[in-house]
């Protein structure tokens, strides 16, 4: 198939540090909002105990390597790993506040990919630190850049792995804030192009939590099924909605039964030290490209 020739890419302002960010009049609101989601000490003490428990155990290399270089981390010489929760926090303000001002007075729309009916979308533990991790970015861009209805799309799409016990495994999805076309126009693109995706439209943004909804982990593993498209929801500048693409999380979503025989989901619940330190090794050996992407925007 043809690829569809775009547009010329939206001009933005990338920021190179958070004193160049400062100076935007989204920085404040951003920091502030930043600020009562994440405790960047409290997060890398949780994060120095569990790969110190599990190096105790095993004496793995890389786990000394990466808990050597997160604590030799500081203001003045920031290590600048992806498993580092003060290097990431800086890279959020950057980020964010880069969105603010490239979305500021557009219509944005912002979807979720889950592929959580498509059993080899499914990440074991041990095939983490394997998993190309643009994979799913690259099929989305693809699938945008072939269709002429989105021919003036542009925006930042981020890929983000949630640990669920229900699969016993790493949920790759995607969170998208997308400009340039409306939400039918999206919604006719995924059905062309994702004819079998269960799509629906949520009040909110949707994570992976939502595969508590099946009842029986091995068939919902090893089935073949649909992938979700989940969440198309306007963006009418909550900055709340802007860190999602920006986000690097290391807990994961349980599910289980309780005493009523009900589905019950509990969200952001650490996994155990193994499948949490998996995660921050698969961080520590990223860049910030290869989760985060800008969509035809240039930096000017």
């Amino acid at each position: 198939m043809t690829k569809i020739k775009h547009k010329t890419a939206v001009c933005s302002k990338k920021f190179n540090s958070t004193k160049e960010a400062s100076n935007s009049p989204h920085y404040e609101a951003i920091k502030e909002v930043l600020s009562t989601e994440l405790q960047d000490d409290t997060e890398k003490d949780v994060r120095f105990r569990a790969l110190r428990r599990e190096y105790k155990k095993t004496n793995d290399t890389s786990l000394e390597h990466l808990i050597d270089k997160l604590q030799s981390c500081s203001n003045s010489t920031p290590c600048g790993s992806l498993a580092c929760p003060v290097c990431n926090r800086q890279r959020q303000l950057m980020l964010t506040t880069e969105m603010a001002e490239t979305f500021q007075g557009k219509t944005v729309l912002h979807l979720t990919l889950i592929a959580v009916k498509k059993a080899d979308n499914l990440i074991s533990v041990e095939d983490l630190a394997s998993f190309p991790a643009k994979r799913i970015s690259n099929n989305l861009v693809k699938q945008i850049d072939r269709n002429p209805d989105l021919n003036n799309v542009y925006g930042y799409i981020s890929t983000e792995f949630s640990y669920n016990n229900r699969f016993d495994a790493f949920v790759p999805h995607i969170h998208a804030l997308l400009a340039g076309c409306s939400e039918n126009q999206l919604k006719k693109a995924l059905k062309k192009h994702y004819p079998d995706y269960e799509y629906t439209i949520n009040d909110m943004p949707v994570d992976a939590h939502d595969l508590c909804e099946y009842e029986d982990a091995y068939e919902a593993r090893h089935e073949t099924r649909r992938i979700k498209a989940l969440d198309t929801k306007e963006w009418g500048g909550e900055i709340s909605l802007l860190t999602y693409p920006t986000k690097l999380k290391t807990y994961g979503y349980y599910c289980y039964i309780n005493e009523y025989g009900e589905l019950v989901n509990s969200r952001k619940k650490r996994p155990n030290d193994h499948i949490h330190n998996q995660h921050l090794l698969y961080l520590e050996n990223h860049k910030s490209e290869d989760f985060f992407r800008r969509f035809h925007i240039k930096a000017c």
